[in-house]
């Protein structure tokens, strides 16, 4: 297994993965594979963000991605948690463990958003738990 940063290489088999993380199906709306293309564009050349993704013979099995955002109340910036997806076992605390010693050198992030989905599992919950975060309810309205 190899972890490194995306590169513009990439792109074209990350944005297959992302899809797949995504579960469009799950969701109303139109995916717009354009704007996912965009965003592992900004990442792959970003200095301010942070990405993480996991090859096995040559393929992406799991990425992880954070922005970087101005605090809408508080000092400094943010972190928003806008991907996390993985195909095998054990990668996903791996990656969790690189976006927190991210966070950790960052002296201009303050705090990680990390929204979860309707249906993760109560694992992942525990999981974020033992790295320091705090369950929050967050409602969200899609609509059709």
């Amino acid at each position: 297994m190899q972890f490194r940063p995306v590169t513009i290489e990439d792109i074209d088999a990350v944005e297959m993965l992302a899809i797949e993380g995504m579960r469009p199906h799950l969701y109303s709306g139109h995916l717009v594979p354009q704007k996912i293309r965009a965003a592992i564009a900004h990442f792959a050349k970003s200095k301010t963000d942070f990405n993480l993704v996991a090859f096995e013979d040559g393929k992406p099995v799991g990425a992880i991605a954070a922005f970087s955002n101005p605090s809408m109340w508080f000092e400094r910036h943010d972190a928003y948690v806008c991907m996390c997806f993985t195909k095998r076992p054990n990668i996903g605390a791996h990656m969790i463990d690189a976006l927190m010693k991210w966070v950790d050198r960052s002296f201009n992030i303050r705090g990680v958003i990390w929204p979860q989905e309707f249906d993760s599992r109560p694992g992942f919950a525990r999981l974020l738990r033992r790295y320091g975060f705090k369950p929050q309810t967050m409602c969200v309205y899609r609509k059709d």
